[in-house]
């Protein structure tokens, strides 16, 4: 199977969200199923450091927009985004695992995956997200809680 995956962030930004993400995808991987990643990058991406190799395909989005302002950065979240989704646009993929935070990822992926037709498994990690059912995207009662633990994809 042919996973995209659309996060935040990712290694080697430091967090306990991009360990767990890393966790699942090396097991998904171990499973014979195969994950492409869209994560954005900040300005002070340089790079991977010597040595680190990513366990998936990852691709790293980053905004044009330059600045520090809250104006330029409500813009670069928006533009980084929406350039998330364009590349999502391109990628073949039999579902989407998408997360809950921050709020555009979540609604911008279920919309992708209307478009190509394929499900969507939403990893909600906050407690206040319900950005997919406000927005009118999905109905309520339509998440179902998810645990990793229990997760089986078929093959």
């Amino acid at each position: 199977m042919k996973i995209l995956m659309l996060r935040p962030s990712y290694n080697p930004e430091l967090s306990a969200g991009n360990h767990l993400a890393q966790d699942l995808i090396i097991d998904i991987e171990k499973d014979g199923h195969d994950i492409e990643l869209i994560t954005p990058v900040s300005d002070k991406f340089n790079g991977l450091p010597g040595g680190y190799k990513d366990p998936c395909k990852v691709h790293r989005v980053r905004s044009k927009l330059r600045g520090n302002n809250v104006l330029i950065r409500i813009f670069r979240y928006i533009d980084t985004s929406l350039s998330m989704y364009r590349l999502g646009k391109k990628i073949s993929c039999d579902i989407i695992v998408t997360h809950s935070m921050p709020p555009l990822i979540g609604p911008l992926s279920c919309v992708l995956a209307k478009r190509k037709h394929v499900p969507v498994i939403y990893w909600e990690q906050d407690v206040v997200s319900n950005s997919i059912i406000s927005t009118g995207i999905g109905k309520p009662h339509s998440l179902k809680p998810v645990s990793y633990t229990h997760l089986t994809l078929p093959t």
